[in-house]
């Protein structure tokens, strides 16, 4: 019997059976597939490509299994997902602005419907009061509830009375009756910003110096406390116009329980500049003849002065 020949020094890998790669073909697939679903394959197809390379080197070298080829197919996966990846970022970076954009002007649309119930239950407060509701004051005339808590009776929306039913009137917003009934927060209140279950609202009205809600004087008794007042502003204290002067606004950043007696006091042009500085465009605000409008930050802060005095002499001229 004659014996056969040994192989040559090198090729024992000539008799081992060899095979794709799975991880190379799955690579290249995904990433095909990434031209349509972006990062979804995208991200997976450099892993797969990656992993498949590592593999095919392992095999290539030596070691028991199958000797695993498919290198190209591994690369052009790479390649195709890579491409795709960094498409994905630029594409993100170019159209996040303009989300971003689009996402806060339906916030403020969302804002000026809710501006339009609240205006709406202003003046039918007024008139049956003769007053817009400023707060719901005690005996001493200290606030102990919001105008947005007065409001809810002239509200279109069965709920906020009954809502209103539920509050003892002659107590603080943050009794331990009353602070209960904070998470029920009308969704007119409420922002996109966060859910009205959070009981915080950005919607104010201007209390500051000479501004529409400034100095108001309890009108009416409240029943059936018996022990508090309803204080607001007769709508003969707004001289330079009802249509020029600012009534209510929403303040993107505040965050005030919805019953609390607390709106904005300071000087609204200033807040006006540090909105501005925030990348915030336009602020809703409704004028006391229950038109609303979203008012540019970069307004001058003689004319955003100007739009917050309800008698001072100085009529704004703003443009939306």
């Amino acid at each position: 019997m004659v014996a056969s020949p040994p192989l040559p020094a090198g090729d024992s890998s000539s008799a081992r059976a060899s095979r794709t790669s799975g991880l190379a073909v799955t690579s290249l697939v995904l990433g095909l597939l990434s031209f349509f679903l972006f990062f979804i394959t995208s991200i997976p197809g450099l892993i797969c490509g990656i992993m498949g390379l590592k593999r095919i080197a392992r095999s290539q070298a030596g070691g028991g299994g199958p000797r695993l080829t498919g290198r190209g197919l591994a690369i052009a996966g790479i390649v195709l997902s890579t491409i795709t990846t960094l498409a994905s970022v630029v594409l993100g970076l170019l159209v996040w602005p303009a989300f971003q954009a689009a996402r806060d002007s339906a916030a403020q649309w969302n804002t000026v419907n809710n501006f339009k119930q609240i205006m709406l239950a202003m003046h039918t407060a007024e008139q049956g009061t003769k007053a817009f509701p400023a707060a719901i004051v005690d005996a001493d005339n200290k606030p102990l509830l919001s105008w947005r808590v007065a409001i809810l009776p002239f509200l279109a929306d069965e709920q906020a009375a009954q809502l209103f039913a539920e509050f003892h009137l002659d107590e603080p917003w943050d009794s331990d009756h009353n602070k209960t009934l904070i998470p029920r927060m009308p969704a007119v209140f409420a922002s996109l910003r966060r859910p009205a279950s959070s009981g915080l609202t950005d919607v104010v009205v201007p209390a500051g110096p000479g501004m529409a809600f400034s100095e108001p004087e309890a009108v009416i008794t409240l029943k059936p406390a018996g022990k508090s007042a309803l204080a607001g502003v007769p709508s003969s204290a707004f001289a330079d116009g009802m249509s020029k002067t600012a009534f209510v606004l929403e303040i993107p950043g505040v965050e005030v329980p919805w019953t609390k007696p607390a709106d904005s006091v300071g000087d609204l042009a200033a807040v006006w500049a540090t909105l501005k500085q925030n990348g915030i465009r336009r602020v809703v605000v409704g004028t006391a003849d229950a038109a609303v409008s979203r008012i540019r930050t970069d307004t001058s802060p003689e004319s955003v002065r100007a739009l917050f005095s309800k008698a001072g002499g100085d009529v704004a001229e703003i443009e939306d």
